[in-house]
């Protein structure tokens, strides 16, 4: 862990720079229950395979907006480098999630990407190596971790459930990964 913290100024100061530097910066704002998200991607790619899961949340681009939580998300392309310790850091997060006070980390092995909030400042960083090669599920499911971490800080409860409606009403199905509540196995 102090490893870690030691590279977090690097990571943060990395993010800063991808941010200002970046030429196709693409912002869209979100609402969960009433708290604005505004979401900046490094680029089209970013944008186009990570929107597509909150498109029915967008809200409209507003003049102002007070206490919105910010997440910046982009690959190595923007900075034409790696973030620091990027090379080593699964050996960091051996453990899974990393926090330091009101900092939560946590990097995936499977999809290389790593995710970083800052609850104090309201401010979530979402880096991967390549946005061509994101994993499926996480276009399905972008950026799950920060928006979990957001959503605590609310009193709101991300859930990983499935739904069907009909005027009459509704039905959520609740369950563990992998027990069939998004195939069709589930409707037989």
């Amino acid at each position: 862990m102090n490893e870690f913290k030691s590279l977090l100024p690097e990571i943060i100061t990395y993010f800063t720079q991808a941010e200002t530097v970046a030429a196709d910066l693409r912002r869209r704002i979100i609402s969960l229950d009433g708290t604005d998200v505004i979401l900046t991607y490094s680029s089209k790619t970013l944008e186009h395979n990570l929107f597509k899961a909150f498109e029915h949340l967008e809200c409209p681009e507003k003049d102002t907006i007070f206490n919105a939580f910010r997440i910046f998300a982009c690959d190595k392309n923007v900075l034409k480098s790696d973030m620091p310790g990027y090379a080593y850091i699964g050996e960091l997060f051996d453990r899974g999630n990393e926090t330091l006070k009101n900092i939560h980390a946590l990097f995936n092995p499977g999809s290389g990407i790593f995710s970083l909030v800052d609850i104090n400042l309201r401010r979530g960083w979402y880096y991967l190596p390549q946005a061509a090669d994101l994993p499926f599920y996480e276009k399905a499911t972008p950026m799950r971790m920060l928006l979990h971490w957001l959503c605590e800080t609310e009193g709101l409860v991300l859930v990983h459930a499935a739904s069907v409606g009909l005027d009459l009403g509704a039905l959520l199905f609740a369950g563990r990964g992998g027990t069939g509540k998004s195939t069709q196995q589930c409707w037989r």
